[in-house]
């Protein structure tokens, strides 16, 4: 199939910096998928979180901050930052504590697109 039966314009020259995205992969507020993460924005699902006056001093917000009007009480929150397998990536527990938590997030993205590939259909046999 070409390009122009796909809808696409036709590619007359190539440049050398074509790309080509054969899979991807994400963790975000509310969806554990890129595929997830669509299935939201389709559903018009909101992952904004409320929070209330004891859970944001649980967290560090002063007073102060918490009778301010325009402070805004809700976040975008992403599940399982916590749950780190240190030894798999051969990290000690220090040196994971220390680790910033989008960089245990992104440490830990590389499997989920053998997920992905798991569920696709198995290449035909010619």
């Amino acid at each position: 199939m070409n390009l122009a039966d796909q809808g696409l314009p036709e590619q007359e020259e190539f440049t050398g910096v074509e790309i080509a995205i054969v899979g991807m992969a994400g963790r975000f507020p509310g969806a554990e998928s890129v595929d997830a993460l669509w299935r939201n924005i389709l559903n018009g699902v909101e992952a904004r979180r409320a929070f209330d006056d004891e859970q944001l001093r649980t967290r560090g917000v002063a007073d102060a901050a918490l009778a301010d009007p325009a402070y805004v009480k809700a976040g975008m929150v992403l599940d399982g930052v916590d749950q780190f397998d240190a030894g798999f990536f051969g990290y000690s527990p220090r040196e994971a504590e220390r680790l910033d938590p989008q960089q245990r997030v992104f440490l830990k993205l590389p499997g989920m697109p053998w997920k992905t590939l798991a569920m696709q259909e198995p290449p035909r046999q010619r």
